[in-house]
């Protein structure tokens, strides 16, 4: 019986020469590449790639060493697909982005709208990112904030994306690909919510709260220290505020920002009841133009897959090798299609670099309808 060091002698070996052809494999896959550019044959045969993996799995028999082999292969072929998007690239024959890089973002006379009314954490976010001198507007749903911006008829709309303890505003995400809207800014705002009500009111006298559903789930553990009180969802943390000063009651009361209670003229009854205190905002300015700043840093897209068995580790795997720093993914389901989704990438990089145009060629081949959400 062999010792250790000779096992590993011999490991050495092989793991030289597996080096050596794996070198050999990528060169002639430039080859293959620089063949493809010439006669205009597209990067990704899914076809020939199954074929490839039937036909390497097929010379083992050991169903353990089958699936080691399949999954070392379509390694190779992934890497070999992203040298060959890389000379693409550098022929030029990669399609050119329909995105401008502007120096700073550009303000005309239109104005900047909201979804919500005045007080809310929207409106708050909207003058942090725009200063408070801006020519700001509200609307009534996310739905008009992002069509303002898609027809024109605002420069830019500040929405709310996602919160770092109640997650994703789906609604949001979904309009990003109803509308033709991009992403061009986007602001963190720390949330700290109030509980409030009209003069009079106080702990005691209180039997409902009304708030926006996330506000509500931020503010659940002091809320269950109340269970007798009702809880009732609203559209806008501010709207809720602003119904409570209508009713003049104080058996109700609101969860806002502290700046909706002073506006509206409301009673503070307790603050920071939302216990997390990491909690934030984080709000997305969208334009109606295929923009972004030269010094942009982070890529936002979307797109559909197969259902088919590894597909998202495939897409993926054209953010890992060209070294980009995935920061989020979300999914969500495709309307009228059952158990099929559209993911949502971000990841930090420049349309302008040669690492993300090289991911970008490989997940547009690669996936169904991608999107280029925006870069900022």
């Amino acid at each position: 019986m062999k010792d250790l060091q000779e096992l590993r002698a011999r490991l050495d070996a092989i793991d030289a020469q597996i080096v050596d052809l794996y070198k050999e494999r990528m060169d002639i896959a430039r080859e293959v590449g620089a063949d493809k550019v010439k006669t205009g044959k597209k990067v990704f045969d899914p076809i020939r790639e199954q074929a490839k993996l039937g036909q390497v799995t097929g010379l083992l028999e050991d169903g353990f060493y089958q699936k080691g082999i399949g999954e070392l292969y379509a390694q190779l072929m992934s890497q070999s697909r992203k040298i060959q998007y890389q000379i693409l690239i550098e022929e030029g024959k990669e399609n050119k982005s329909a995105f401008t890089p502007v120096a700073e973002l550009p303000v005309s006379p239109k104005e900047i709208v909201y979804q919500g009314v005045p007080g809310s954490y929207s409106q708050l976010a909207t003058k942090k990112y725009f200063g408070d001198n801006a020519q700001i507007k509200n609307v009534r749903s996310f739905r008009e904030a992002v069509a303002a911006v898609a027809n024109q008829e605002a420069d830019y709309s500040v929405l709310p994306i996602e919160n770092s303890s109640a997650g994703m505003v789906s609604d949001v995400y979904d309009l990003l690909v109803q509308y033709e809207a991009t992403i061009v800014g986007e602001v963190i705002l720390p949330i700290s919510h109030a509980l409030v009500g009209v003069k009079g009111a106080t702990l005691n006298s209180i039997k409902e709260v009304y708030s926006h559903p996330q506000a509500l789930s931020q503010s659940s553990e002091y809320l269950e220290e109340h269970p007798d009180w009702k809880q009732l969802a609203i559209g806008n943390t501010a709207v809720a505020a602003k119904q409570i000063k209508a009713a003049g009651d104080i058996t109700k009361a609101a969860i806002c920002s502290i700046e909706a209670a002073s506006l509206y003229e409301l009673e503070i009854i307790d603050r920071g009841i939302n216990r997390n205190e990491n909690n934030s905002t984080r709000f997305i300015v969208l334009a109606g133009k295929k923009i972004y700043k030269e010094d942009a840093k982070k890529v936002s897209v979307c797109f559909e897959l197969p259902h088919v068995s590894g597909s998202l580790y495939r897409i993926l795997s054209h953010v890992i090798f060209n070294d980009l720093n995935m920061t989020k993914i979300e999914s969500r389901p495709i309307k009228d299609r059952t158990w099929e989704y559209r993911f949502y990438v971000d990841f930090e990089g420049n349309l302008q670099d040669a690492g993300v145009q090289n991911a970008l060629l490989g997940i547009a081949e690669e996936s169904k309808n991608l999107l280029i959400l925006g870069n900022y």
